[in-house]
């Protein structure tokens, strides 16, 4: 049986990525959502995403960027990188992350972000994990 947050990918979720980077510790996570989501890119192991680095790694990383990208990583840093690029603080937590969860974020305009939605695997139902 899947646990919910392998199936949440799949079927539930409709993106368009180019690019998938990971923290080295999470290939399982990585291959789950890699399969559902198929980035055009492919995936790529990152730095910066462990659970102590600096959010400001990632934050000025992304104002580079100019492709919509998934990273998955680990906590405290990812919630701490949302807080930083949508309130300019990575110290007062916005959103309570999940195992398994995602929040997306659109840029509208440099340096300015906010969440468009997010999706967490207590919102699959019943039924298909038993599936």
């Amino acid at each position: 049986m899947q646990e919910r947050w392998q199936i949440m990918p799949r079927g539930f979720l409709n993106l368009t990525l180019r690019r998938y980077c990971i923290a080295g510790s999470l290939e399982q996570t990585a291959e789950v959502f890699a399969e559902a989501l198929k980035p055009e890119n492919g995936i790529s192991e990152a730095d910066g995403l462990d659970p102590l680095a600096d959010p400001k790694i990632w934050a000025e990383r992304l104002e580079e960027l100019g492709e919509d990208l998934m990273l998955v990583g680990h906590l405290p840093h990812l919630s701490r990188l949302v807080s930083l690029l949508t309130l300019k603080s990575p110290e007062h937590e916005i959103i309570k992350f999940s195992m398994g969860g995602i929040v997306c974020l659109e840029r509208i305009k440099p340096r300015k972000w906010m969440i468009l939605w997010a999706v967490i695997p207590d919102m699959i139902p019943d039924q298909l994990v038993r599936e």
